[in-house]
């Protein structure tokens, strides 16, 4: 079979939204015993593309440690809303195999009511403390560039926010000047509790990469991408579904796929399928 699975792979790979949509329709076990030989990466991308309601199924069934895997690649409020939904037995497991720089911000975000700023928000975004110098803030920007959006954001001692820098501010400012002397106001910000709604209407979006996001004491807990407004803007607009010649001309496309899926849907069948020797399960336990 390793022309099918390396077809299937690239299937996957290259074409994870229309892979998604077929596998809905198989049964959730077969679906898992095809993502479980998947790369992490492959399995993230398709989970992303599913009904949340069969994604949660799909994750619930793969083994703790590919399921942990999955939810690191995963955008991480994709991440949290998918672990929301799984029961807890389930949850327990796959949050326990997740290495702790995965675990601890997913937590961060768990603490928060479904659909607020606070669920979606990257609490991993860099905030240091306004009387560091500019020179030691560019040292933890180069340490931790991963965690910088476009912005610095400066808090006081308490970790409330009280100013910003973009990167181009901070790089020109004068390195023995604290930051909260060439610090600009953070009057943009979102309320940790804020729907989403008032997430993606936020007028700062007009002009910013990424707002802040702090609590109800005005502490600093992380910021929203502009990355993820869009995609939440997305999701509450989904367009009608098509009519006319351009719904048929759509309906054509869609049939030239499915015959190339029909490939992934043989090989999911083939891979839960229990071979010679005990299940596909079973066979993995020993």
């Amino acid at each position: 079979m390793a022309l099918e699975d390396a077809l299937a792979r690239e299937l996957l790979e290259a074409h994870p939204d229309a892979a998604a949509a077929v596998l809905e329709r198989l049964p959730v076990g077969e679906v898992a015993a095809l993502l479980d030989a998947a790369p992490a990466e492959v399995v993230a991308a398709v989970l992303r593309h599913m009904a949340t309601p069969s994604a949660v199924a799909c994750l619930g069934r793969l083994a703790p440690e590919r399921g942990a895997a999955a939810l690191a690649a995963l955008p991480l409020d994709t991440a949290a809303v998918l672990v929301r939904r799984l029961e807890r037995e389930a949850q327990e497991p796959l949050l326990a195999a997740l290495p702790p720089a995965a675990a601890a911000p997913l937590a961060a975000l768990l603490r928060y009511p479904e659909r607020t700023a606070g669920a979606v928000m990257d609490p991993r975004v860099l905030a240091l403390p306004e009387d560091l110098s500019v020179e030691e803030a560019l040292a933890h920007v180069q340490r931790t560039p991963q965690h910088v959006l476009y912005y610095l954001y400066v808090v006081g001692r308490a970790r409330g926010l009280v100013g910003v820098l973009n990167l181009r501010e901070l790089m020109l400012a004068h390195a023995a000047a604290p930051l909260g002397a060439v610090m600009r106001s953070a009057t943009a910000r979102l309320g940790v509790r804020d729907g989403l709604q008032a997430v993606v209407a936020h007028p700062g979006w007009r002009g910013l990469h990424a707002l802040p996001v702090v609590d109800e004491a005005g502490v600093f807990v992380g910021a929203v991408r502009y990355e993820t407004m869009r995609r939440l803007a997305a999701d509450a607009d989904r367009p009608p579904r098509i009519e006319g010649p351009l719904g048929t001309l759509l309906g054509l496309g869609e049939l030239c796929w499915i015959g190339l899926a029909g490939v992934v849907e043989q090989l999911a069948s083939a891979r839960a399928r229990p071979a010679p020797g005990g299940s596909a399960e079973e066979r993995r336990d020993r």
